[in-house]
């Protein structure tokens, strides 16, 4: 198994759909994988540490 660590949430531009990237910790790969707008929304507010007014689906889940 590899770890990795969230590189960035982008929209690609032809489809517009969101794209995770995931950066290897210890090696220079990194693995796109295309997620939903709900899914982008909620890793980029995890990222910037920001809070949504209502819970997000992940956040009842917690």
């Amino acid at each position: 198994m590899v770890e990795v660590k969230v590189e960035a949430v982008l929209i690609e531009e032809s489809t517009k759909t969101p794209v995770l990237l995931l950066r290897e910790v210890a090696g220079n790969r990194v693995l796109p994988v295309f997620i939903g707008p709900a899914e982008a929304t909620a890793i980029m507010y995890a990222l910037e540490n920001t809070h949504y007014v209502r819970p997000l689906t992940l956040d009842l889940m917690r």
